[in-house]
């Protein structure tokens, strides 16, 4: 029996992390919690899925995780939120008081990347930030580790 194309797999993993999700958290969680200083957490993909669902999850409790920056990068958390796919956040919720600045960069040609602007309209926290790579999906969900600007934008939000 042949493997599954790589695509059928990503999206199987998004799946299985909704599914199963709790130990990822945990795992972030404890991780971030443990850094002796506010930590910069960057999340790719399902990465910035899972952080923005920690962080959400973590921010509704006392003490909160002390983020100094989060930064989604071609991730689908703001979709997710919308459709209520998110444990961290209730459809049309608004972010927890003590959920970190969030920079949220993304690629217009990435049909996997989504604004969080829009669906956090008014939160000054929630910056979307547009790069772009000129390739064609899917090489552009890969392609954001290869662009200047990328780093530029990040360096500068923690200025």
């Amino acid at each position: 029996m042949r493997s599954p194309p790589r695509k059928a797999s990503e999206i199987g993993d998004i799946l299985r992390y909704q599914a199963r999700g709790e130990h990822l958290r945990a795992h972030l969680e404890r991780v971030i919690g443990d850094s002796p200083e506010p930590p910069v957490v960057i999340g790719h993909s399902l990465g910035g899925i899972a952080l923005v669902d920690t962080l959400a999850l973590a921010a509704r409790r006392q003490p909160s995780l002390s983020v100094r920056l989060l930064v989604t990068v071609g991730s689908q958390a703001p979709f997710l939120h919308e459709l209520g796919a998110l444990a961290g956040l209730e459809p049309g919720d608004r972010l927890p008081s003590d959920f970190p600045q969030w920079l949220n960069i993304y690629d217009r040609r990435d049909v996997l990347s989504y604004l969080a602007e829009p669906v956090f309209p008014g939160d000054g926290r929630v910056v979307d930030h547009e790069v772009r790579s000129g390739m064609p999906f899917p090489v552009s969900h890969s392609a954001y580790w290869k662009l200047p600007p990328v780093f530029e934008r990040i360096a500068e939000a923690l200025r």
